[in-house]
């Protein structure tokens, strides 16, 4: 188990966190602690973590990388259908852009799509199949 996360040292090149998240399900409660140290830390400093052991079987990552490039794909006005207006919606899409300084044009750096799914699936119509 890695020791927990000091953001003071954070480095910009330190290689993305991933964590065996195995001492969730074979170890005793009173021996998460270092696990969870090791996913709050990974996901203060870098807001996200891969992980390996999670249990979560393959075909589901399948179908939500299938779903998503599926939404991506749509035409603008079908994907602005779900645009992001309040942070409680069940489905937010939006993009982020930036200035080139220049030739002062917008460019999309980043969409994203972010649903719910508990305590229900929320999705967009089209990828309700």
């Amino acid at each position: 188990m890695a020791e927990e996360i000091d953001n003071d040292e954070w480095d910009e090149w330190d290689p993305f966190p991933v964590i065996d998240l195995q001492p969730f399900y074979i170890f005793e409660a009173y021996e998460h602690e270092d696990c969870y140290n090791e996913v709050s830390g990974a996901l203060c400093q870098w807001g996200a973590l891969g992980a390996t052991y999670h249990r979560i079987p393959e075909h589901v990552f399948k179908n939500a990388m299938d779903a998503s490039l599926e939404f991506f794909q749509l035409p603008e006005e079908e994907k602005m259908k779900y645009e992001f207006k309040k942070p409680l919606d069940p489905i937010k899409y939006g993009k982020e852009t930036i200035t080139n300084p220049s030739d002062q044009k917008n460019y999309v750096c980043r969409e994203f799509l972010d649903i719910y799914v508990q305590p229900e699936l929320h999705l967009p119509d089209n990828l309700r199949n």
